[in-house]
């Protein structure tokens, strides 16, 4: 969710890897796991991770996820990517962080400012078979999470797991109808054991996108926070010198205070991409951007029709509020940024976490590491060669600040 999510909607708030030497035995779901709706309103209970990852091989095909007792590569690298290609991917990864055993969680509140699907297009072409996690977060009757799944699998990844998140009762905050959402497969609920299972099969430390509210990952941590040092977590939210309203906090972090101020302090050397470096011209997709106009042009496959219609249902909602028509990308690059690619950089600040979660800068607190600057061109650059298709150099518009007068 970006920096300019939420146009004068009140917030809602409520509470809701390397490999380990001796793997745990396997786990079943976790007593008081609440259960999965669907959109005729049946309900059935949450199921075993065993039943879960079953489904998954024969949603996937001849490639199952396998567990490892020893370091390998969790599977073989996918012969072709679902969105045909002439280019080469490896140059915009050119500081890797995640490497091609790394699975990578993207934890996201699609369905609600258009720079979530826009991420999730984008981790859907370098991220290996089945290596591709979402999980949901501000869930709202699992509605994200089938949002997630029907596109997955419109655009070829139907090994990407999807795991319903905590459910913040923002109920408001979902812009899509049901014709956009997955009633065919039935929705996991069970973050803590899937997470957990991932941590100790793969073979490097998970790789965690934090794109919406730090809720799961809170849980995850206070229920097992031995698997620390097992997840790499960078996250898009946050602000220290300006933000569009400074008397609160941004999206991500407000959303759930509680949530925030524990995953800050517990996670190893997270790092936040502020929104003081997202918000901005830079990043913006509007109704009149190229990339908005490729989506949108008749013929497009049933994916890019998705999106458009997403991009619609955002940039309407936006004028309800009298805001301007726009999407600050500050998904992909936090994405971009996770994945290793030079476009933002970093530094530590000491600051003290506030019980509304904003940061404050204080000689005696918390070194976390933040953004520092952000080469918006570069960035511009990395979106067109994450997605080729569109053949737009730079995607999105690009604002090099004038020279000073002299």
């Amino acid at each position: 969710m970006s920096a300019d999510d939420d146009p004068g909607q009140p917030s809602t708030t409520r509470d809701g890897g390397g490999s380990q030497q001796n793997p745990p035995t396997p786990l079943g779901p976790r007593s008081g796991s609440r259960t999965a709706e669907s959109g005729s309103g049946e309900s059935s209970a949450v199921r075993p991770l065993d039943d879960l990852l079953h489904e998954l091989r024969h949603a996937a095909g001849p490639s199952p996820i396998r567990t490892v007792e020893s370091p390998a590569p969790m599977n073989p690298l996918p012969d072709s990517v679902a969105i045909p290609s002439s280019q080469s991917l490896l140059p915009i990864f050119e500081t890797l962080i995640f490497s091609p055993d790394s699975v990578v969680v993207l934890d996201t509140d699609i369905g609600y400012d258009l720079d979530d699907i826009i991420a999730l297009w984008c981790a859907a072409r370098p991220v290996g078979d089945h290596r591709l996690v979402v999980v949901t977060s501000d869930e709202t009757r699992d509605r994200r999470a089938r949002l997630a799944r029907y596109f997955l699998d419109l655009i070829g990844r139907p090994d990407a797991l999807v795991i319903a998140g905590r459910d913040l009762g923002g109920h408001h905050r979902f812009l899509l109808d049901d014709r956009y959402l997955s009633m065919d497969r039935p929705v996991s609920t069970d973050v803590i054991e899937v997470i957990t299972h991932l941590c100790h099969t793969a073979t490097a430390p998970l790789v965690w996108v934090g794109l919406g509210p730090l809720s799961n990952l809170s849980d995850a941590l206070a229920a097992r926070p031995y698997l620390t040092e097992m997840i790499d977590v960078t996250w898009m939210g946050g602000w220290l010198d300006r933000y569009r309203r400074p008397d609160r906090a941004s999206h991500n972090f407000r959303m759930d205070p509680l949530a925030t101020g524990h995953v800050l302090r517990a996670a190893h050397r997270p790092r936040c991409v502020l929104s003081t470096h997202t918000d901005h011209p830079a990043l913006e997709l509007t109704p009149a951007s190229p990339l908005l106009a490729w989506l949108s042009t008749p013929g497009r496959p049933e994916w890019a029709q998705l999106i458009a219609a997403h991009a619609d249902a955002w940039f309407a909602f936006c004028r309800t509020r009298g805001a301007k028509p726009r999407s600050c990308q500050a998904d992909p690059l936090t994405l971009a940024a996770a994945l290793g690619a030079p476009v933002v950089e970093f530094g530590t600040e000491t600051v003290t976490i506030a019980d509304d979660a904003r940061l404050y800068r204080r000689g005696r607190g918390l070194d976390l590491t933040v953004s520092t600057h952000v080469d918006y061109p570069r960035f511009g650059q990395w979106l067109a060669n994450a997605l080729p298709e569109t053949g737009l150099h730079p995607a999105i518009p690009i604002t090099t600040p004038s020279p000073p007068t002299q």
